[in-house]
């Protein structure tokens, strides 16, 4: 008697996922959503660091610009400065710090 030789094969296993339309719409919205903002994230990091706009704390704007904080104060009230909100906290444009040593407030 010969002895029979025993072939193994791997099958694939393919894992099918079922969605409904609304489902299916709703991934699609969150794939693209999420892909705009890497793409918008991506951009950001690849911009030149020169480009990217500095912001300064009422602190740092003050020391910045070699006045007081009172006199940052008053340049935002008298509208010469627009303050920036992140995450909650006031921040001020390099650029309109600049502008305002560069053309002065009159």
């Amino acid at each position: 008697m010969s002895e029979a030789t025993l072939k193994t094969t791997t099958v694939p296993v393919v894992n099918l996922l079922v969605l409904t339309e609304s489902e299916y719409k709703a991934a699609l919205e969150d794939a693209a959503r999420k892909g705009a903002a890497l793409a918008i994230e991506q951009a950001q990091a690849k911009a030149a660091p020169e480009a990217r706009e500095k912001f300064h704390t009422r602190k740092e704007a003050a020391q910045f610009m070699g006045v007081s904080i009172a006199t940052v104060d008053k340049l935002r009230r008298e509208e010469y400065l627009k303050p920036s909100y992140i995450k909650g906290s006031v921040r001020y444009k390099e650029s309109d710090l600049l502008r305002i040593l560069e053309e002065g407030t009159e």
